[in-house]
């Protein structure tokens, strides 16, 4: 994936205690949460949808994002605003 530009800090779902990463690199992302990383291209990533507010500047997502076999990943991620909104942009397809 290249090297890593930015780390977003990804925590849990009744707290704000850090849960995993999201390793921004220069080809696409690699996620590291809850035991499983996944790296997959930024074109892989399907899906970004905001569905919740949380406290302190926190959202709530959902994300659809194959890995480089295709495997197919649905997740509920929390994290920044600011860093859901650069991920957004990030991912054309999503």
């Amino acid at each position: 994936m290249g090297f890593v530009k930015e780390t977003i800090m990804l925590y849990g779902e009744n707290s704000m205690d850090e849960s995993g990463k999201i390793y921004v690199c220069e080809e696409g992302l690699v996620v590291k949460d809850k035991g499983e990383t996944i790296k997959a291209p930024f074109d892989y990533v399907r899906m970004l949808v905001k569905v919740g507010e949380l406290p302190l500047g926190k959202v709530a997502v959902e994300a659809e994002i194959y890995d480089q076999m295709g495997t197919k990943f649905n997740m509920a991620l929390n994290m920044a605003d600011n860093h859901f909104d650069m991920l957004k942009k990030m991912c054309p397809k999503a």
